[in-house]
């Protein structure tokens, strides 16, 4: 379920250029990539601002500073709300394939999305086949900064973001945790009842 701060938000606005990016890959960067996405985009693109969620767990935050360039913004530990901040302040993103991919969802910021484990795999290609996501493939893929590459310059299209953005917030509303609870509390008065029932017909 998503998390309680993203039951509630703001609506985003998607902007005509791409100024910024946001690159998570969860709490602990196991497979080392935020230093080579970073390098990649200071390379490519060093003109937009980069916002790099660094996670309690990162083993390789020496790497990351010294790949980071004048745009770009290295933020340690973030809470749910300032994730949720940094989501609404973001023209597009480059995730891995976890839970953070519902809040991206959930705020409707056009991703590109990345495998970096087995258990991701599946719920990566659901969120492309329903035209959220952009998947390039696994994290040690040889091919993965051209492919990257190649979804970046898709959603330099306004169009194409718009699009990503608005299928994500029909897909991802905020009110499952509430429909879950509604239904269980629904279920446990109906059980209550038919006891209530069984024990007068005794």
């Amino acid at each position: 379920p998503l998390r309680k701060e993203f039951w509630e938000v703001p609506e985003k606005k998607i902007k005509e250029n791409i100024e910024s990016i946001m690159i998570t890959f969860g709490g602990d960067d196991a497979k080392n990539i935020t230093p080579e996405i970073l390098a990649f985009l200071n390379d490519k693109y060093p003109e937009l601002n980069k916002n790099v969620i660094i996670g309690r767990a990162y083993q390789n935050i020496d790497e990351i500073k010294k790949g980071a360039d004048k745009n770009t913004n290295l933020i340690y530990y973030p809470n749910a709300e300032k994730i949720k901040e940094i989501m609404l302040n973001s023209d597009i993103a480059i995730s891995a394939g976890g839970q953070t991919l519902y809040e991206l969802a959930r705020i409707g910021v056009p991703t590109i999305g990345i495998c970096i484990a087995h258990d991701q795999f599946l719920n990566l290609i659901n969120w492309q086949e329903k035209e959220f996501i952009q998947y390039i493939g696994w994290y040690n893929d040889k091919k993965l900064l051209f492919k990257l590459e190649k979804s970046i310059s898709k959603l330099i299209s306004f169009k194409e973001r718009i699009k990503s953005s608005e299928r994500s917030k029909i897909l991802i509303d905020g009110k499952g945790t509430k429909r879950c609870i509604y239904k269980v509390l629904k279920k446990i008065k109906r059980e209550s009842r038919k006891i209530k029932k069984d024990v007068r017909g005794r």
